[in-house]
């Protein structure tokens, strides 16, 4: 569901406990088993539902059943045709006056909303089932959730417990205590779901499918008749050896004196025998999960009449499941929101303009079709104002240009203006749209603003509240890639530039916002883990110096990353003879350079985000947690060498770690699971390590360690090596270097020109530099100033000693400056990383008397002041401030 996102929010609600929700069922308790896909029959079935109905249910013998069903194809489109409709109505929660309530809808526009009315209607398939939704608030302050399907294997409805494990009585009581309030209940206690009354059909199915396939392979093809006279046995052996080397074409060289006829396999009557029977348990299924054929597969002998009752009778199941799911949000899921914070006295989760909405639709289609298809001339007037649409306030130009445009996706042809060349200054481009009104041009130049605003939001803010699965950390981290790169607005002001760049400050921007947001999301996750259940933990500390060391090397990775984009770039403009030409190069170029492999990194570092996060929490909590387990997604995707480790229980001090702590490999998803002591089995220490030794030695792990891998990412504290991609050829090729970058690379105001827009002068520091250091805030013994992300800035006293007084050079002038120094950490309008491995920061803060540089350097995990002085107007000097990569203005 699309909901506008306005400026002012309605019906606030009062969120009083999301952040200190209480603590819920911890992974290391739990232990959750896939399902046993063996081959089923109908005796398995019989078998598995009276085990499911026996005086001490067990259900595990019938979901193990359920999920080898949920593979099927048809079962999938047939449970999809009344998912799909509950996912696509128009949900909306108001409160007891009709209004809309933001932080709830911000809920129902998260991906984990759908995953929540999937699993609702899921229950009707399986039977009744657990949620534990859990709720957190995005870095936009936006709320998002996830549904959290408990493990079906330990269900024990019908005790009211969550089991510890898939065979046993023992586990979590979900209708006591605090999870009386989290965990969510659908269906009835003793429902066993539709898939029961499918189930038979689904497994008939499978097997007729494999004797239809084997009737085919046997029967399928035609028999050859060959004769030969009986007496001359070479000619038999010549006839068999051409038999044997007929072509697909048909084409035989047989001796003379032999016949070859031919005879066709007349099997259509058995044939249709198995379509007829594949046919008729299709049926039989549609008709347990849907209550209908008609509309998932038509007989040839039904007619319109037939197939329009079907497609009714959808709609009122359709109907039957909207009132089915509203009424459990409205009773069970809204006492969830109540527990874990949410004001929703007197609300409801309602269903809004679902009529008008499909009638809006239609009326669409029908007007579009008359224009498109039928060729009647429909004024455009007519489209803004019936589907209320604004209308752009150049609309005539945009029109004509729309009129002029070639066919195709090329987009129109700029002026090839002459080459640059390399090194050489741009001439003043023009980045806004001249054609745009003044109140568009405002809006255009804000949305760059916002651009370089986002990339630079906190990245070492607090992580989000948030309240863990009943299991723990369960790991499903959405890899949520999303490119919004403009490519056609890039390469047109490439071509019209005439090429020649050596570094584009949009494409630096873009990669380096993407990564760094992929990290962050899984550092953040990773810090969802509950580790323990014990009073007073704390989670969710973010470490500066380490997350310090990861943004220096994303940084570093993106600037390398854009100068070979720019490289390639460059290079096709010198190939291309047009701009269509350039155009389709360079858009087919960058489709494989952001699409393909851009995503891929976006993964690493999402993945080495939460790997690092679990890391560090992890090894502080070795003394309650003295094993780890490696542990896969347990999906088809996992690699085949990494499925041999799965289950591999290690010492936490193990060296093994060094090399296999995850991700070992592009887009791995592989994660490590706390073990306490009393879990850890020790006769199978050896046995363990032998896997996992057998795996460092493979010829795989070797080629993951030329890709980089190999190592702990999080202990190293980087996502990637030296030796991966980009950071490879900026390492080797010295004219492939980000020290070089300057002012002009960022299209910045000169200095001069930087310091006549600042405002105000530079405050004067009036009291002793020994008062400054006093009272400056202190931090494990050591004092510090806060930066514009609010890191840690350590001072030491002697380096601050010498920049203050004239012991061994002039340097006492540099009191006065302390109020800037501390105002130019927070408030610096230009940061630059630079040095050899961009380990440097340099803090620039204009005013219009004077410019105050401020290097800081990263030393030991921490960010260490050096030192602060006034920039000289020479240029030499300037150049040296504005070098390396600009990542905050």
């Amino acid at each position: 569901m699309a909901r506008k996102v306005n400026n002012t929010r309605t019906a606030q609600t009062k969120v009083t406990k999301p952040a200190g929700a209480p603590d819920q069922v911890v992974l290391h308790k739990i232990e959750v088993r896939p399902y046993n896909r063996t081959e089923q029959d109908i005796p398995n079935w019989r078998r598995a539902i009276q085990s499911a109905e026996s005086q001490i249910p067990r259900r595990s013998l019938l979901y193990n059943l359920y999920a080898d069903v949920d593979l099927d194809g048809h079962v999938e489109a047939v449970t999809g045709k009344r998912r799909d409709p509950i996912k696509a109505a128009n949900w909306q929660f108001v409160d007891k006056d009709g209004t809309p309530v933001d932080d709830v809808n911000d809920l129902i526009d998260s991906v984990g909303f759908d995953d929540l009315l999937d699993e609702i209607m899921n229950a009707k398939f399986w039977g009744y089932s657990m949620m534990e939704p859990t709720f957190w608030q995005d870095q936009d302050g936006s709320w998002e959730m996830e549904a959290n399907l408990l493990p079906r294997l330990n269900y024990r409805p019908e005790n009211g417990i969550l089991a510890f494990d898939h065979y046993s009585e023992e586990g979590v009581s979900i209708r006591e205590g605090i999870y009386a309030k989290t965990i969510m209940e659908v269906g009835k206690i003793k429902d066993l779901g539709l898939y029961m009354k499918a189930s038979p059909y689904a497994i008939l199915k499978r097997g007729g499918l494999g004797d239809y396939a084997a009737f085919i392979q046997t029967f399928g093809n035609p028999l050859i008749d060959a004769m030969w006279n009986g007496f001359d046995e070479k000619q038999r052996v010549q006839l068999q050896q051409a038999l044997n080397e007929i072509g697909a074409g048909g084409t035989i060289i047989r001796p003379e004196g032999t016949t070859i006829d031919v005879i066709g396999n007349n099997t259509k009557d058995t044939s249709d025998s198995h379509g007829a029977f594949l046919r008729f348990l299709n049926g039989e299924i549609s008709k347990a999960l849907l209550g209908t054929t008609e509309t998932t597969e038509s007989s040839s002998s039904s007619g319109y009449a037939q197939s329009k009752t079907h497609q009714e009778q959808d709609e009122s199941k359709h109907e039957t499941d909207l009132s089915f799911v509203r009424k459990v949000l409205n009773s069970r899921f809204i006492r969830i929101l109540q527990s874990a914070g949410f004001d929703t006295k007197g609300g409801r989760f309602i269903i809004q303009g679902e009529s008008q909405e499909l009638s809006v639709k239609e009326s669409y289609e029908i007007h579009k079709s008359m224009r498109k298809e039928l060729g009647l001339p429909i004024d455009d007037d007519f489209f803004y104002e019936t589907y209320d649409i604004p209308k752009p306030k150049n609309y005539e130009q945009l029109k004509k240009e729309k009129e002029e445009e070639k066919p195709g996706d090329v987009p129109p042809v700029p002026e090839k203006k002459p080459p640059v060349k390399k090194g050489g200054k741009k001439e003043d481009p023009d980045p806004v749209n001249l054609s745009l009104s003044e109140e568009e041009t405002a809006a255009q130049l804000d949305n760059a603003l916002i651009r370089w605003l986002r990339r630079y939001m906190p990245f070492f803010s607090k992580a989000p509240a948030v309240t863990t699965g009943a299991t723990g950390h369960i790991h499903t981290l959405n890899l949520n890639f999303k490119d919004d790169f403009n490519y056609e607005d890039y390469l047109r002001g490439f071509w019209e530039n005439g090429g020649g760049s050596r570094f584009s400050s949009d494409l630096f921007i873009s990669t380096a916002d993407l990564l760094i947001t992929g990290f962050r999301t899984g550092w953040i996750d990773g810090n969802k883990i509950n580790l323990n259940d014990a009073p007073g933990f704390v989670y969710g500390v973010d470490d500066p110096g380490l997350l310090t060391a990861f943004e220096q090397n994303l940084f570093r990775f993106s600037g390398a990353k854009t100068l070979w984009e720019v490289q390639q770039l460059n290079a096709l403009f010198r190939r291309a003879t047009s701009f269509e030409e350039f155009y389709q190069l360079g858009k087919q170029f960058l489709d494989k350079s952001r699409k393909d492999y851009l995503e891929t990194e976006y993964n690493t570092a999402q993945l080495t985000g939460e790997s690092s996060a679990t890391y560090q929490r992890l090894i502080k909590q070795t003394k309650i947690f003295p094993y780890w387990k490696y542990t896969t997604a347990n999906d088809p995707l996992v690699r085949p060498e990494h499925q041999l480790l799965e289950g591999i229980v290690l010492p936490a001090n193990d060296p093994i770690w060094d090399k296999l702590f995850p991700p070992n490999g592009w887009n791995c998803r592989c994660y490590i699971v706390p073990v306490m002591k009393h879990e850890f089995d020790a006769s199978k220490l050896e046995a363990d390590r032998a896997r996992a030794m057998a795996y460092i030695e493979s010829p795989k792990f070797e080629r993951e360690t030329k890709s980089g891998f190999g190592v702990n990412r999080a202990k190293k504290q980087y996502v990637f090596a030296e030796n991966q991609r980009y950071l490879k050829k900026f390492s080797q090729d010295p004219d492939f270097t980000l020290q070089k970058l300057g002012a002009e690379d960022f299209d910045l105001l000169d200095f001069i020109q930087m310091k006549k827009q600042a405002t105000g002068t530079a405050p004067q520091y009036e009291d002793t530099a020994t008062a400054f250091y006093d009272a400056l805030e202190e931090l494990e013994g050591a004092k510090v100033l806060r930066d514009y992300h609010n890191r840690p800035v350590t001072v030491g006293k002697k380096d601050f000693d010498r920049h203050t007084q004239d012991t061994r050079k002039k340097r006492a002038h540099r009191t006065q400056l302390l109020s800037a120094l501390q105002q130019g950490l927070k408030e610096a309008e230009e940061v630059w990383i630079n040095e050899e491995k961009l380990t440097a920061y340099t803090y620039i803060k204009y005013y219009q008397d004077v410019a105050i540089q401020i290097n800081v350097k990263m030393e030991n995990g921490l960010l260490k002041l050096i030192t602060w002085y006034e920039i000289a107007e020479k240029k030499s000097v300037i150049g040296k401030a504005r070098r390396g990569l600009l990542i905050k203005r």
